[in-house]
């Protein structure tokens, strides 16, 4: 399989994989063989150049937003109850930590756009649902030859029910922040998961 020590490589340059946070990431790393990194497709792209890019298959996975909010809240505040969520929402949703885009602009990784662009729009090849995990990850596993290969349970957080956590304000709050994965996936806010 892969390189260990190299960020989003597997298969020595076959596939390169663009981990968005809070969306299983740490688990398909790991199962794939490469090492986690939350570098952007732009930063990666970067980090092997284009022609190697260009020759591997490119992918990452997004996730329901109100869902993966609520995710990411509880994975960095111990203080996760509802009413801080909403405090966070209400303030910015202060992120910890910082990446930048192909014109050297700080982005947000809430943003799952942002994780996946550079110029001219999407870089990668194929963007998966975190909902349809299983299925997603057996395409992975049929591309990169993974025979007997488990996806582990890395990193997850508590899985309550998300829409307790939201009002009207941090529902539009959260779609605003996330719109273009609203739009691109059909994510509604009480739609399925």
């Amino acid at each position: 399989m892969a390189r260990r020590g190299q960020p989003g490589l597997i298969d020595s340059g076959k596939g390169i994989f663009v981990h968005n946070p809070r969306t299983a990431g740490s688990s398909i790393a790991a199962a794939l063989g490469c090492r986690d990194s939350h570098e952007t497709a732009w930063e990666l792209r970067k980090r092997y150049g284009f022609s190697a890019w260009s020759k591997a298959w490119t992918f990452g996975m997004v996730r329901h937003p109100w869902s993966r909010a609520v995710s990411w809240f509880l994975w960095n505040h111990t203080n996760g109850t509802v009413q801080a969520f909403r405090e966070w929402v209400a303030g910015g949703c202060q992120e910890t930590w910082l990446h930048y885009n192909w014109v050297g602009k700080q982005v947000r990784p809430l943003r799952q756009v942002e994780c996946f662009v550079g110029q001219g729009g999407v870089i990668v090849d194929h963007i998966g649902r975190f909902e349809n995990l299983v299925d997603e990850f057996e395409i992975l596993c049929d591309l990169f030859g993974c025979e007997d290969v488990t996806l582990p349970h890395i990193g997850a957080t508590p899985n309550p029910d998300f829409l307790r956590f939201y009002d009207d304000a941090s529902r539009d709050a959260i779609a605003e922040l996330d719109r273009w994965a609203i739009k691109k996936f059909g994510y509604e806010f009480e739609g399925p998961l």
